[in-house]
């Protein structure tokens, strides 16, 4: 099922189109005024767009699921690997919407957010092929680290390590703390 799931990563390409206009299309319509003013914190309106696009990545990994349940029915598969290959994909997922929604919250130019958003995520994805450029043993252990295919690699081979979840996690809460982070000093300057 490895080949699979790398061949999913195709939905990280639609994170761009997901989040590029969370907050870059309330600066375009100038309505963050609004936003910003209604009676809720910073913390909640991070958290709700970020919900709302974590919805959205739900329902596109759930159009997947098909696959898997007719290998199931006409196959006698590992369930393991696929469990965790699906939870890989949704948690760098969600960390790849902290980026999106970050990248979003840094312009009121949704196709800007889109293009910066495609990049973090490919300097991210990609990080991990420095093995093939550079010789250093050191930087390339430091880079695969790094990168987010690595450690979703880990999930598909039916292994939940702690180290990965908690690197993705950690990845995942920094965006969303940056772009909290972000929308306060919008919201007082």
């Amino acid at each position: 099922m490895q080949p699979y799931f790398h061949s999913l990563s195709i939905l990280y390409l639609l994170i761009p189109v997901v989040t590029m206009r969370l907050f870059a299309e309330e600066k375009r319509l100038k309505t963050e005024e609004l936003l910003y003013s209604s009676p809720v914190s910073s913390v909640q309106i991070v958290l709700g767009k970020y919900l709302a696009a974590v919805m959205l990545f739900i329902i596109l990994i759930m159009f997947t699921i098909q696959h898997p349940v007719f290998v199931c029915i006409y196959g006698n598969p590992d369930i393991g690997p696929i469990v965790t290959g699906y939870i890989g994909l949704f948690l760098v997922g969600l960390a790849y919407l902290s980026i999106g929604l970050l990248c979003s919250a840094l312009t009121d130019n949704q196709i800007i957010a889109a293009i910066l958003t495609f990049g973090v995520i490919c300097f991210f994805w990609m990080i991990g092929l420095t093995q093939y450029i550079i010789a250093n043993p050191t930087v390339v252990s430091l880079f695969r680290y790094f990168s987010l295919q690595e450690h979703f690699h880990i999930f598909t081979k039916g292994l939940i390590e702690l180290k990965d979840v908690v690197f993705i996690a950690s990845f995942t809460f920094m965006g969303l703390f940056l772009t909290y982070q972000i929308i306060e000093y919008h919201r007082w300057k």
